[in-house]
């Protein structure tokens, strides 16, 4: 439209899934639990439309700005068996059915601009007002002799965002034709729900309010020669209404506490960030990459308590972030090879490490910390290609956790007194076959 774009973007989206859990791992049938609807019946459905207009103009000022609307239902079925720990008397009921529907509706306008105040600096800011709505019907139920018995019902629960406004304002100064110094400041969030899994409480079902996260950042991205990039940046998060996993009383659990999620308070993260790449121009095809991390994340300000692996309340007051690693860096080295016949072969080899993603300062007792503990680790990973840069094939072998690390993704308790690990992928070779028409 002249000097303005106008774009239309239009989705829809299903999502179907059955899955079944046997927690016991043997051929009785002591616990068992499934999720999903079998029949293939639809389990969440999404629908949105979005309308933008940007500018296209060569000026100092560009803008952009747009309006969406969208609904989504997310249809959930859980059911559980545990007729023998009924039968030896750890619980009073044989099986344990949880079914909700939750209804979302969400619109918002935005607009971003950005103004050339002189050639090397650019001033740009955003702002976005989004309304959301979200509602529930849940009913749970449990079987005692035969007999269905309701426990957690409840119809028409609501939650709405409180903080509707989001945006940012940053500066970039290109003080030199390499190098580029930029500060930032920005405000998101991450919406409240319900916990809607298996509960005999009405309460916990009460919804939990969104996160509000105010982010300050400063970096610089430079390539202070032709064969060197360096980048880095600092930054701090203040994280208001937090959200995170607490464990709560609960008579229909067999260990008596339930896990949720819920708000455990303020939180505020620091860091910093550098990451480097050098292709030398006297070794042609060679790259070498340096990535590396710090964090510090921590619950700063909270009235919340969780029940320990004990039973016992503890207060989340200055408990460190679950999976917020201290440190972790990446190295990776690849050189290329140009063969006759227009023929390029690449080797590449990637190696990352992080630290302890649970530590003993993430935990709210030493008994926590024994039965869910992460160590730091490090995977290695081999890439070997040949390509045709004419005819479009490449063939490739690729070989990741090369030294057969064993290490974990997520280790956790269900609130049922279980205990358990996500291990990750042992050493895996994997063959690669692509062509381009």
């Amino acid at each position: 439209l002249g000097n303005t774009t106008f774009k239309s973007i239009t989705s829809y989206y299903e999502f179907d899934f059955f899955q079944f859990f046997d927690y016991d791992a043997t051929p009785l049938a002591i616990v068992s639990s499934a999720e999903g609807f079998p029949d293939g019946e639809t389990d969440f459905e999404q629908w949105s439309q979005e309308f933008r207009l940007t500018s296209a103009g060569d000026g100092p000022l560009t803008w952009l700005a747009g309006a969406m609307y969208a609904e989504d239902t997310n249809e959930s079925l859980q059911s559980f068996t545990v007729a023998a720990l009924a039968e030896l008397g750890f619980v009073p009921f044989t099986e344990g059915l949880a079914n909700y529907t939750q209804d979302t509706e969400t619109w918002a306008v935005y607009g971003q601009v950005g103004y050339d105040l002189t050639d090397r600096l650019n001033l740009h800011g955003s702002l976005r007002y989004t309304d959301e709505d979200k509602d529930i019907d849940y009913l749970s139920t449990v079987v005692i002799q035969g007999f269905a018995v309701p426990l957690g019902d409840v119809e028409g629960f609501e939650t709405s965002l409180e903080e509707n406004w989001s945006g940012h304002i940053g500066l970039d100064w290109n003080i030199s034709d390499n190098t580029m110094l930029y500060a930032r400041f920005s405000r998101g969030f991450k919406s409240g729900g319900f916990f809607a899994a298996f509960t005999d409480n009405n309460d916990q079902l009460t919804p939990y309010a969104e996160e509000i996260n105010d982010s300050y950042e400063i970096g610089i991205k430079s390539n202070p020669t032709g064969d060197l990039q360096i980048n880095a940046a600092a930054f701090f998060y203040d994280y208001q209404d937090a959200q995170g996993t607490i464990m709560v009383p609960s008579d229909g659990s067999p260990s008596g506490t339930l896990s949720t999620i819920g708000t455990v308070g303020d939180a505020e993260h620091y860091g910093a960030e550098v990451d480097l790449l050098w292709a030398p121009s006297s070794l042609p095809g060679f790259q070498l990459g340096l990535s590396a991390g710090w964090l510090d994340a921590e619950i700063s300000d909270s009235n919340e308590t969780s029940l320990d692996q004990l039973g016992q309340p503890q207060s989340l007051q200055g408990l460190d972030r679950q999976w917020s690693p201290k440190s972790s860096y990446t190295i990776s080295a690849r050189q290329e090879v140009n063969f006759a016949n227009n023929m390029l072969g690449s080797i590449s080899a990637v190696y990352s490490w992080r630290d302890d993603p649970l530590t003993r300062d993430m935990q709210l007792g030493d008994v926590d910390y024994g039965m869910i503990r992460v160590e730091a680790y490090g995977l290695l990973s081999l890439r070997i290609a040949l390509a045709h840069l004419d005819q479009g094939w490449q063939i490739a072998l690729r070989a990741d956790n090369l030294a057969d690390e064993e290490y974990a993704t997520m280790s956790s308790g269900d609130g049922g007194g279980s205990y358990w690990d996500v291990p990750g992928r042992p050493r895996s070779v994997t063959a690669e076959l692509r062509y381009d028409f």
